[in-house]
């Protein structure tokens, strides 16, 4: 399958949207206390207002005319604490690929991006956050290069 790695227009939020309530959906249905079923759209209004901030990064995948895939990253600046140096990096905040396009190398090509950023911006890591229940992208992250930073440990409290 051919495919093309470009910045998000406005014109993608359509298909941004439906991305997004399938990321949510997917989450909500494994983890209903903790994801709300529906995320909110990317309604032009607020892709334009992601796209004019330097912070915020989107590139679509596009594989025969039609989008295929996204992935949304943060340049996040972190201030020096009482324990950590001051750090930047690129945060991955949404890699999606439709069902029917996966397998085809556009979610590494998505993540591809996020390094070329770094390096352009000489930003010295990439970072994202994954459920653990959610074993299939813990496994293509592994296999695209990344290892486990922390851990979030979880523990639900029991009704009183």
């Amino acid at each position: 399958m051919a495919f093309i790695v470009r910045r998000a227009r406005l014109t993608d939020s359509g298909f941004l949207s439906h991305a997004i309530g399938d990321l949510q959906a997917a989450h909500a249905s494994v983890m209903p206390e903790l994801f709300k079923p529906t995320a909110e759209p990317y309604l032009q209004e607020r892709l334009l207002s992601l796209l004019s901030n330097p912070a915020a990064q989107i590139f679509v995948a596009d594989a025969d005319g039609h989008a295929a895939g996204f992935a949304h990253f943060w340049i996040v600046n972190e201030p020096e604490g009482e324990n950590n140096f001051p750090n930047t990096k690129v945060f991955i905040s949404y890699v999606y690929v439709r069902a029917e396009c996966r397998c085809n190398g556009i979610g590494r090509a998505l993540l591809e991006e996020a390094q070329h950023l770094a390096k352009e911006l000489s930003i010295s890591s990439v970072e994202l956050n994954v459920m653990a229940f959610n074993s299939a992208a813990i496994n293509f992250f592994k296999k695209c290069g990344f290892t486990s930073l922390r851990e979030v440990l979880f523990r639900k409290v029991e009704s009183i």
